[in-house]
């Protein structure tokens, strides 16, 4: 059995073909991933909060889990 690939710009969503939706509706898998990981990281109380490193770190993080997904 092959192994599916994880594609960063893929919709979270399944939308059928028959859809009236464009396959690109909605958040992709990169956008829906690097939302949950600076989620996760700005709820650290204890953290000095500077936005723009932390989104910046999400994005490297996102893109380091999919490639790792895709091993």
């Amino acid at each position: 059995m092959s192994k599916v690939k994880t594609n960063p710009t893929d919709s979270i969503n399944y939308i059928p073909a028959s859809s009236q939706y464009a396959p690109e509706f909605g958040l992709t898998k990169r956008e829906y991933f690097a939302v949950h990981l600076m989620s996760a990281m700005l709820s650290n109380p204890e953290i000095n909060i500077n936005y723009v490193s932390f989104a910046v770190d999400a994005i490297k993080y996102t893109d380091e889990l999919i490639e790792e997904l895709n091993k």
